[in-house]
């Protein structure tokens, strides 16, 4: 090309459209979405004493970038590619790829593991509710893995995806002692007491899809619930895999599709998960599936709890008019083009609380 044929001025709009934000969101929307994953999905809560949290922010003050706090945090700081909120509540949340370090850093009484396995659980058994996994022998086959999800039903709030393995019967022991089940059958109370003690005790991975790339993805390529759900599940344990654990031979799904179905919806993933196996009601007979039902929940209620504390107000779970009525009240604080942040748009509900027309609900 002749240099002196270069228009100054084009060369001025060109770097202004690579500086834009609406320039490489439009990138992003163009590539598959797994090459979204670990940046949108990717989210670790950890609970720290104000004391902590004031320490935590020392450390990192010189290293870490300032960010613009959110209401109702402390503080906000990135990384090394992970953002870090510590919110007023006492929750310090991690978002970003490959985050033990940091967390274990903050943590500090936690060394990073240099050999992956399943770490045995020292902390006493709860007090449990009456329900629990069968102890069917057919189902007593170690190593195990397990996938679910949480959260699909829900008009608001995200859709979080677990899979977890365990690794032999003294885990699953452990696991069986805690009466574990589906999570829909668990009070919310119980679970947040014991999936910290789950997720030391098994490995586990936990994704995370925000609304925001919920509604991009259903609404700009046409994926629905089962297909977004097909490549949660099969990204959740290539995460185990990256991670550094070996996928058993045994994994399970809580079947919400038929086999054939759920790798249809793989077929432009780069890599798949092979040879899963799938099976409905799942969680109430492999304790792998149980404990990644409990997780996933647990997940899905802490990120509920940063909406509320980001928006300032209680909202109602669930896909009924109590969510319908929640999301009215937000729609008046928050206005119509930040609600594609906390619902999912396509949802009937929608039609109801005023985000779409009839015609496109």
């Amino acid at each position: 090309m002749n240099r002196s044929s270069v228009n100054p001025e084009s060369i001025k709009r060109t770097a202004r459209l690579f500086a834009s934000r609406e320039y490489w969101r439009l990138q992003a929307a163009k590539s598959h979405v797994t090459q979204w994953y670990n940046t949108f999905m990717s989210t670790i809560v950890k609970m720290m004493s104000p004391d902590q949290i004031d320490r935590f922010y020392l450390k990192l003050k010189g290293r870490a970038e300032e960010k613009k706090t959110p209401q109702y945090a402390k503080w906000m700081v990135k990384i090394q590619g992970i953002t870090v909120t510590a919110w007023n509540s006492g929750k310090v949340v991690f978002q970003g790829e490959d985050m033990d370090w940091l967390v274990d850093s903050a943590q500090g009484d936690i060394a990073p593991a240099k050999k992956k396995s399943a770490p045995a659980s020292s902390n006493s058994v709860s007090p449990v509710p009456s329900v629990s996994v069968s102890r069917n022998p057919a189902h007593e086959i170690f190593p195990q893995a397990g996938s679910d999800e949480v959260g699909t039903g829900d008009y608001i709030g995200p859709v979080v995806v677990a899979a977890v393995i365990v690794p032999d019967k003294g885990t699953a022991d452990k696991l069986h002692a805690l009466a574990i089940t589906d999570s829909k059958a668990m009070t919310d109370t119980y679970i947040m007491k014991i999936a910290p003690q789950i997720e030391k005790m098994v490995p586990n991975s936990i994704l995370v899809m925000q609304n925001p790339l919920y509604n991009d993805v259903h609404d700009r390529r046409n994926y629905n619930m089962n297909k977004i759900k097909a490549m949660l599940h099969n990204q959740a344990y290539l995460n185990l895999e990256k991670k550094g654990y070996a996928l058993p031979d045994l994994c399970m799904i809580d079947q919400f599709c038929q086999p054939k179905t759920f790798y249809s919806y793989l077929t432009q993933e780069k890599r798949i998960t092979p040879n899963l196996k799938f099976q409905t009601k799942a969680e109430s007979s492999w304790i792998a599936v149980a404990a990644a039902s409990v997780l996933a929940r647990w997940r899905f209620l802490q990120t509920w709890e940063l909406l509320e504390e980001k928006y300032g107000m209680k909202l109602a779970k669930g896909g009924g008019a109590k969510a319908t009525e929640s999301a009215k009240k937000l729609l008046e604080k928050i206005g119509k083009e930040r609600m594609n942040e906390v619902v999912k748009i396509h949802f009937a509900n929608s039609r109801k609380v005023g985000l779409l027309p009839d015609s496109l609900v």
